[in-house]
């Protein structure tokens, strides 16, 4: 009887494995194969981007986590701006770029974001960095610039002058009210200075700092083993004081520093500081004279602070990493925001 059991125990046990087995087969053949990605669909085809910048690294780090690399794509070098313009006028078929082109594309049906910053979070770092050599030496022009971004934030902040803030920013970029919240959506600003100053004290900036300084030697953007330093005592003293200083200088050096700045959403606060004075009343106070160089091109404000015509400016990690590459010692002394799918590559529908 036992063995009866037994034998009929077993017969089913194959029965079952059959039955699984057939189940999975019909699975494969519904499971969509590699053809389906999108990012695989961009073989061959010709991307529009601005080259050596932080859209170049998106487009790059999306072909390699899809097996791919450069040489399957054709890179046409395009100012980041340019090429979400162009796409949404017909002109381009495929762009790296960033808001508010991006979700235009999408809400007018034109196009669809295939990856973003999203897929990899933390990686574009949004910081204002300075020759260190000059600001070690005349700190205030540091102070002067941290002190007015966040007398920026706070405006920004503040629940009675936040729409005004949103309006000069909007307008300063180009973008009616509500794109420009859409395009903060897409954007972690650190507006909190506490928030900031730790992120900068953090093994994350640095691990981060790792992973895109090995993807551009790899990629031969950099070509010696450079490194970024993080400097938070500004930030640190403008918490100390409350943002007040006790002891104005008055007297103003007559040098002007230029700091470089271009459009993106997490560097619009600029736009906001220039509209209210607030740089301007932080020279007077700490008695310099630094003064706001608006570029039209991102990559061009970076260009200009590798060749020292700007002694500070606003940019990626990946980018600073570029003048590090060149002999300057960069030092980041704000960090803006990190991307949360700001970025990204657009294809038509």
């Amino acid at each position: 009887m036992k063995k009866i059991c037994i034998l009929s125990l077993v017969i089913m046990l194959i029965m079952m494995i059959g039955f699984m087995t057939g189940c999975e087969k019909k699975a494969d053949k519904s499971t969509p194969q590699t053809g389906d990605n999108p990012v695989k669909k961009l073989k061959g085809k010709e991307i529009k981007l601005e080259q050596f910048s932080v859209s170049h690294y998106l487009v790059l780090r999306a072909l390699e986590m899809n097996g791919m690399q450069e040489s399957d794509v054709t890179i046409v070098n395009t100012p980041g701006d340019e090429a979400g313009l162009l796409f949404l006028s017909g002109g381009a078929d495929i762009v790296a770029t960033w808001n508010p082109h991006l979700f235009l594309a999408e809400d007018q049906g034109k196009g669809k974001v295939i990856f973003s910053s999203k897929d990899i979070p933390g990686e574009i770092i949004d910081l204002v960095v300075f020759d260190k050599k000059i600001i070690d030496s005349m700190p205030n022009i540091a102070k002067a610039v941290t002190y007015a971004w966040y007398d920026a934030m706070e405006y920004f902040n503040d629940a009675s002058t936040k729409e005004d803030a949103i309006q000069i920013m909007a307008n300063a970029a180009g973008a009616s009210v509500e794109d420009f919240k859409k395009m903060l959506m897409g954007t972690n600003l650190y507006s909190d200075p506490t928030e900031a100053s730790d992120f900068l004290n953090s093994e994350t900036i640095l691990a981060t700092e790792a992973k895109v300084k090995k993807f551009s030697k790899a990629q031969d953007l950099i070509q010696t083993d450079v490194k970024l330093s993080y400097n938070s005592l500004y930030t640190d003293d403008y918490v100390k004081n409350g943002g007040i200083v006790d002891n104005p200088i008055g007297d103003m050096d007559p040098t002007v520093y230029k700091v470089g700045i271009s459009i993106w959403t997490g560097w619009m606060p600029f736009w906001l500081i220039k509209e209210k004075g607030f740089l301007e009343k932080r020279n007077k106070e700490f008695g310099v004279n630094v003064q706001l160089e608006e570029y039209k091109e991102y990559m061009a404000s970076v260009e200009s602070f590798t060749a020292k015509n700007v002694i500070g400016c606003s940019m990626t990690i990946m980018e600073a990493l570029q003048p590090a590459n060149s002999g300057i010692d960069v030092e980041a002394v704000i960090v803006n925001d990190i991307s949360n799918g700001g970025d990204g590559i657009l294809v038509k529908k």
